[in-house]
């Protein structure tokens, strides 16, 4: 069984099944576009440079890039062909530096979805984790203070650099943000991407919680909180109508009904997780919540596995 599958899978990732494709919509998730050690994201977020660029040479090959707004009136897109949309999580400052550049040369337009507390305070908690990742005090601190679920054992790992599961075992009601922890600029500031705006529209910003916690682990207010002050904030600040809002970590389990009901009493009727499938164009629901594919830093092979594999079966992870 286990030869079959592997079969199946290298027969998925030699080409692309083009003609399976069309009337598709693919969402790409990218986060930090850096070959940056001293960020300490790479093994979770980070994209190298050079491969992003393979990445988005592929994707404009086979699939016409449009403007995330195009998911409101999707219905209209021609069934024939095959489409795709480039968004970012968290607002690096990266995406600025590497990626605009890039993107605005083909004139490829994307979306941001980015927190208030990375704004103001380059730093975002599960961020931090991984810069102290060698610092047992700092990990020791942060598991005493917001883990809600602690033994011996537990924490022994977690102050060694095992930082597997903490978003499902952190009382996010504790969590607190205490000053830059680098002098490295990780996330983009609100000069920035207001400079960024002033001087093209090919990018769209959305909501992705002002400190990107786990919804599906807080409670009703928490996450009104957290939605609508980064709303309230980013909304203001840039000047904007904000209608697209990516949940944090993006599986199934990071949210809830009540989660959507919160967004859909602040006007959001564009929703992504990051279940790894497609929109079908025809497809005519307004509250749902669509699906992207998450990329890191897979090779081209790997993105045509997973473009393909959408086709085999409903992804729900």
């Amino acid at each position: 069984m286990k030869l079959i599958k592997n079969i199946l899978n290298f027969f998925l990732s030699l080409f692309l099944f083009r003609p399976f494709l069309k009337s598709k919509i693919f969402v790409f998730c990218y986060h930090d576009i850096s070959d940056s050690e001293a960020i300490q994201h790479s093994e979770y977020y980070s994209t190298p440079k050079v491969l992003f660029r393979k990445h988005i040479d592929f994707i404009q090959k086979h699939f016409e890039i449009i403007p995330i707004d195009k998911i409101k009136e999707r219905h209209l897109l021609d069934k024939n062909k095959r489409y795709a949309i480039i968004t970012f999580d968290d607002g690096f400052n990266s995406v600025l530096s590497e990626a605009h550049p890039f993107l605005s040369e083909r004139n490829i337009p994307y979306a941001m979805f980015v927190n208030k507390t990375a704004i103001e305070k380059n730093q975002l908690w599960f961020s931090n984790l991984t810069l102290h990742k060698q610092d047992k005090e700092y990990l020791g601190s942060f598991y005493d203070s917001c883990v809600m679920h602690k033994t011996t054992e537990g924490r022994s790992h977690f102050i060694n650099g095992n930082l597997s599961g903490i978003i499902e075992n952190v009382q996010y009601a504790s969590l607190q943000t205490d000053g830059e922890t680098t002098k490295e600029k990780i996330y983009a500031d609100i000069e920035d991407l207001r400079t960024l705006l002033n001087n093209t529209s090919l990018v769209t910003i959305g909501n992705h919680t002002s400190n990107h916690v786990n919804l599906g682990k807080c409670s009703a207010a928490l996450q009104q909180k957290t939605i609508v002050s980064n709303h309230q904030y980013i909304s203001s600040m840039l000047n904007i109508n904000m209608e697209h809002f990516a949940i944090p970590f993006g599986k199934k389990h990071h949210f809830s009904q009540e989660t959507l009901r919160i967004l859909a009493d602040n006007k959001y009727r564009y929703i992504y997780s990051t279940n790894p499938t497609y929109i079908d164009v025809n497809s005519d629901s307004t509250n749902t919540v669509f699906p992207r594919i998450g990329i890191t830093n897979q090779t081209i092979s790997e993105l045509i596995f997973y473009i393909n594999r959408t086709l085999l079966k409903k992804i729900d992870l």
